[in-house]
Formats: C-alpha cells, structure tokens, sequence
C-alpha cells in the first residue's frame, strides 16, 4: 500500500499499516465487522465478501479473487467496500462476480415474471438476444445508469437445461484505485445444447484516482449455438483523475456465441469537475454481420430519458428509446466509430418515433456513423394510421411524400399521399404483398430539435427494398430538424426502397428542415427521393426548407442531370381531402 501518498508503494515506516493475509480460502459475511478498518491483502486465494464492509484498503496479488456469493432463488447478494486509502489489483488478479446475479429464467426482484424465457438472451443495460425460434422474449431493462445497483438476469430456461445467470454487483468507494488486473461483473455463458446467456451485472466505483492496465468489465454471456447471448450490463465511474487508465479497457459488450450476439450496455463516466458521458459502445471496428440485439435508452415507466452527454460509438452499436413515445433530452450527444441511433422497428400493433432535444449534436465521417430510422415504419402492406386498408397492393412500391411505382403487372395501386410536408410525423407506408413475400417496410420517423448539428455520417429514414423475386419496396418516411446552425458533409435522406427486379420502387418519403443557418451544408445532401430497382422508380417525395428569418420553400428534387429512360412514378401535391395547395 501507499499510506503516505508519495506515489512509492511498499515503504517500512511511511507506509506500514494493520492489514490482514489471506492466503487460503476465507468468507466475510455481511455483518461481521473483524476486519473493518483493516487492510486486506489476499495471494493466491479467494476471498468472498458479502455486504457492506469499511476497511483500510485492499490488495489483490498472486492469482488472488475477490467475490460475493452467487445469488440464489431466495438470496440476493452484493459486495460493497468502502475503503480509506486504496484499491490495488496486480496483473493476475481480480474482482469478480460473473455469473453471481439472477439465476436463469429470473430478473429484477429476483422474479420469475417478465423474465427472459427459453432460448432469449437476460437483458440488463443491453437487451439479450432472442433467436427467432423462441418461444419467448427477453426481459425488459431496467436499472439507473448513473447507480447501478442490481444483478444481471439470467438467461430463459430452455427445457430447464444450463441458460446462464446473470453478473453480480460491486460497488467500490476507494482514495485510488490501480486495477492491472481485473474488475469483472460479466454473465453467464450458456453451458449445452442451445442455452441462452445471462447479462453482465453492476460495477460502480467512486475514486480519486483510476490507474493501471487492467480491465472493467460487465459483458453479456455467450449463448451456446443457439441460444441467445445476454445484453451487457451496467458500469458507472465517479472519479477525480483517470487519465492513467485507458478508456477502451471500460466495457460493457453484449455477449456473441455462434450466431447471435446481445446488445451493449452503458457506461457511465462522471467527472469530479466536468458534464458526465453515457457511453454505449462496442468497441468493434472490423466488419460482423452477428445479428446483435439493440441498447434501450431509459426503462418501462420512464417519460423522458434525460443525460447530460450521449456517445453512441463502434459499429454495430444501436440504441434506442426503450418504448414508443419515449424522449430523449440531451445536453450534447455525440455518435462516432459506426454507432447509431434509431427506435425499434414498426409491428402490426405498434408504431415508434425518435424524438430528440439536445444542446449539440455531432454524427462524425464514418460512413456507418449515423441516425437511422430506415425499414422501421409501417411493415408491408400497410399504410397511414396502420391499416391494411388502401395500403399498397401485390407488387406496387409504398408512397408517402412521393407514390411508389406500380408495375404494368401489379393487380393493385400504390396508396394515397398523406401527411404535411411542413410537419412530416409520420412513417413511410410498406410496399405491396406480393404472395406475401418480403416486400420492404417503410421508413421511420425522426425528430431532432437542436441548437447545432454537425452531420458528417448521415440522417437516415430510407424505405426497406424489396427482398427476393418480385417484391415491392417500402416508401421513405419523416425526418423533421429544428436547428440553429447545420453543418457537416454528411447526408439527410428519407428516400424510397427500392424493388427488387420487377418489384415496384418506393416513393420518397418527406423531410423538413427549420434552421438559422445551414450555409455549411450542402443542399444537395437532403434528399427525398424515389427508390429505383432494376426496371421502375419512385416518385420523389417533399424537402421543405425553412430559415427563420424567409420564406418557405418546398423542393421537389430528384437531383438527376444524366438522362434516365427509367419509368418513373409522380409526386403529389397536396393528400385526399385538400380543398387547395398551398404553398409559399
């Protein structure tokens, strides 16, 4: 230890102290007080702690753990150490209660209802994944980022065989922490068969100083084969300095088995003097094409979904609201490294929006870097309010701002136009059901109110393409932007899917911009387009443009120059029930 603070460890008189050497197996229980204000120094054994407990400092060498007892169906266990001086973890040593959370087929409270069943991944920060052949769904996320104080959940119960129990929690106050070693609070991986995985658990650390090159860690278990792999879990750092300890080394990854991975959980950075950073990210960079669960923003009975700083990065790494009609508000968010931010997909039942206020917002160059809201409006075959009816039929495209193309072939039309180009709220319409194959779904809808925006990756809220054969495409859907400055050499883009060979093409959908200045973005760059397949084209749907101090102005663009022989669908001006157009 180091007593005195001088940054030399080990000193005879400065840095001598009153500590106890495990050197074999010992349990401390919660209540028993024989060590508090001690030092605890453990070598080549394990030590398990349960409760809260005041001691000196700890020290981990030699292949030495530190855990807590794995909770039971009756029991919830957890380790909470506040410490006086430090926290020193060599390189072959660590903290860790993976795997000590939930058991399989339990979630918050320690219940058996909601939980995650049979081959679904446990959610916990990030969702786990759920194999299109289960039965049933994850569970629900729950928790508060910035005080994680919960388990994992366990993964479903497959025919009751092996599903993975999800991480512990450890909650760590020290002077200083040097962590060589490890801190982990991962879940369990599932052990045969098609066992899904339980989720990574809690870590939060309040320190002065954080140093080392060790690693913190509630990762998602692994699914084994086809089981769903669990969400990450959740981590919050409350510290003065950690410039010593790299940022990258902070994780809370979704597990990956064979063919499924769940999605990140969130970590938390909170400076003594400085805004604290949601951080969501999966720190991959090659190309995965893992299907990958997504990350909920917020937890089911929450109105809003408040942070300070917002960073989606690495790729593969979505959020979302955590339910429809959830806001975000934000001081700043940030997404970069190929992250994104979206909301879930529209069902026959339901639909979802991405509602954002924030002070900045800032999208980066890579080219996966993006707000995407593509494919996620209403699903084949339906149109405005959810309907079936006078939605687009057999192989004509979906149309929104601009109609989608009906082949010659099609046995029905497109649908009507709908919505206002001036307050675009609503998703793009899917295209027809053609032997119901997989036509594409329609675009989403995004709503972003900020003060600035810098948007070098792109805004997106495309139509989904058609799939295989004929299929028709989805129209594009509704971004709507309220801004002071935009900025960037980046893409807005709410175009039309496009049909697959003699599929009909989605049209565009409607984008509206409100701003203050956007001299240093291209105008070129929003775009509405209409989808194009391999014989027919969409009809460009509505851009409306307005500064604060002019006139409107609504743009109809297909931004060709080239010659293009290409049969082509129209767009409408103005939707069924206008007496006039009007337009400024």
């Amino acid at each position: 230890m180091d007593q005195d603070g001088d940054g030399i460890r080990g000193e005879a008189a400065p840095d001598a102290y009153r500590g106890t050497l495990f050197s074999a197996a010992a349990t401390i229980q919660a209540g028993d007080t024989t060590y508090d204000g001690r030092y605890l120094v453990t070598s080549n054994s394990t030590v398990t702690i349960n409760g809260l407990h005041a001691f000196g400092g700890v020290g981990v060498y030699g292949g030495g753990v530190i855990t807590h007892s794995a909770t039971t169906a009756d029991t919830l266990y957890k380790m909470e150490l506040t410490l006086n001086d430090e926290l020193y973890l060599d390189a072959t040593s660590k903290i860790d209660v993976t795997a000590k959370g939930y058991l399989a087929g339990r979630t918050v409270g320690n219940v058996t209802t909601a939980a995650a069943q049979d081959l679904s991944g446990g959610t916990y920060g990030g969702e786990g994944f759920m194999p299109t052949a289960s039965t049933g769904p994850t569970n629900r996320a729950y928790g508060d980022y910035r005080n994680p104080t919960e388990p994992g959940s366990g993964g479903g119960l497959h025919l009751t065989w092996g599903a993975g129990s999800g991480g512990g929690v450890i909650n760590i106050t020290a002077d200083s922490a040097t962590i060589n070693g490890s801190i982990l609070s991962n879940g369990g991986n599932g052990g045969i068969s098609a066992d899904p995985a339980g989720s990574g658990g809690s870590i939060w650390i309040d320190v002065g100083t954080l140093s080392g090159t060790g690693v913190i860690a509630a990762n998602g278990g692994n699914g084994y084969v086809s089981g769903g792999s669990g969400g990450g879990g959740r981590i919050a750092l409350y510290y003065g300095d950690m410039s010593g300890f790299t940022l990258a080394n902070v994780q809370s990854h979704g597990g990956k088995g064979a063919g499924n991975a769940g999605g990140a959980g969130s970590v938390y950075l909170n400076p003594s003097s400085g805004m604290g950073t949601l951080r969501i990210d999966t720190h991959i960079t090659a190309s995965d094409t893992t299907p990958r669960a997504l990350t909920p923003l917020g937890i089911p009975g929450d109105t809003t979904f408040e942070v300070e700083r917002l960073v989606v990065a690495g790729r593969y790494a979505v959020a979302v609201p955590e339910r429809a009609g959830l806001a975000i508000q934000a001081g700043e968010i940030v997404i970069e490294s190929g992250g994104a931010l979206s909301h879930r997909a529209a069902t026959a039942t339901e639909v979802f929006n991405l509602e954002v206020t924030t002070g900045t917002l800032t999208i980066d160059s890579n080219s996966e870097s993006r707000i995407d809201a593509s494919a996620k409006g209403y699903l084949a075959g339906r149109t405005l309010g959810n309907e079936t009816i006078g939605a687009a039929q057999d192989l004509a495209g979906g149309g929104y701002g601009g109609e989608g193309f009906a082949p010659s072939a099609s046995t029905g039309p497109t649908n009507r136009a709908y919505g206002d180009y001036r307050d675009p709220t609503e998703p793009g319409s899917g295209g027809g059901l053609h032997l119901t194959w997989g036509a594409g779904s329609g675009g989403g809808v995004i709503k972003i109110a900020a003060s600035s925006a810098t948007i070098d990756g792109s805004i997106l809220s495309n139509g989904g393409s058609g799939a295989f054969s004929a299929d028709p495409a989805g129209s594009g859907g509704s971004i709507r932007v309220d801004v002071g400055t935009l900025s960037g050499a980046g893409i807005i883009a709410a175009n039309g899917g496009n049909g697959y060979v003699s599929g009909g093409s989605g049209g565009g959908g409607r984008v509206a911009i409100y701003y203050e200045d956007m001299s240093g973005f291209s105008l070129a760059n929003v775009q509405s387009h209409g989808g194009k397949g391999a014989g027919n084209a969409g009809g460009a749907g509505s851009v409306y443009l307005k500064p604060s101090g002019g006139i409107g102005t609504l743009r109809i663009d297909t931004h060709i120059n080239a010659s293009d022989t290409t049969p082509r669908a129209l767009t409408p001006l103005g939707i069924p029930g206008d007496t006039l157009f009007q337009v400024e």
